[in-house]
């Protein structure tokens, strides 16, 4: 919907209304039964602000809202996605990979890790896919791989100002200091 000029989103919401259609090449309307499921970034209420989003197509479209949060706010679902995607390639996940892959922020949500893990399948030389795999699939799409000591505190100075420049949000600190916030829990005890 966010792509969608006003004039589209005009004719959508015609459509919507009426349940008619015309085909691409025909010359009749055609009466469907449909029903829309549409994935926007910023959020519907935010684009209605912008004047993106028409008001009228909004209160058609915003039935159901289910807001999912990305997966850097949800790292716990890292692994067993990462599991889920190995085993559509044949592969398991080794637990040496698997803190690599929670230590990392994935910007890039789902998809991005779903690259990762086809890339790591691809390189893989058995099922087992490791810390090696993952790395080199990590590298090939551009990610930094953390290394070995992010599992340890950085000098208290310089985290001080990370923490100050982040405005205390557990989030963005542990993805300026490229760790997860499980890290930064173990680093407070």
């Amino acid at each position: 919907l966010s792509s969608l000029p006003v004039e589209g989103q005009a004719t959508l919401l015609r459509v919507l209304e009426s349940g008619e259609l015309r085909p691409l090449g025909a010359t009749a309307k055609v009466t469907a039964a449909f029903r829309v499921i549409a994935a926007i970034q910023p959020g519907l209420t935010g684009l209605l602000q912008t004047g993106a989003l028409r008001q009228d197509l909004y209160y058609r479209v915003a039935g159901v809202v289910v807001e999912v949060p990305s997966l850097r706010a949800r790292l716990e679902d890292v692994v067993p996605l990462a599991r889920y995607f190995a085993g559509l390639c044949g592969r398991e996940v080794a637990g040496d990979a698997e803190s690599l892959l929670t230590a990392h922020s994935w910007p890039g949500n789902v998809r991005e890790l779903r690259a990762v893990v086809e890339r790591a399948s691809a390189a893989a030389d058995d099922r087992l896919l490791c810390r090696r795999h993952v790395g080199v699939a990590m590298e090939a799409g551009g990610l930094r791989v953390p290394d070995a000591a992010a599992s340890l505190p950085p000098d208290v100075a310089g985290l001080l100002e990370i923490c100050v420049a982040c405005g205390g949000d557990a989030d963005r600190i542990a993805e300026a200091l490229g760790v997860t916030k499980e890290v930064l829990r173990d680093w407070q005890e």
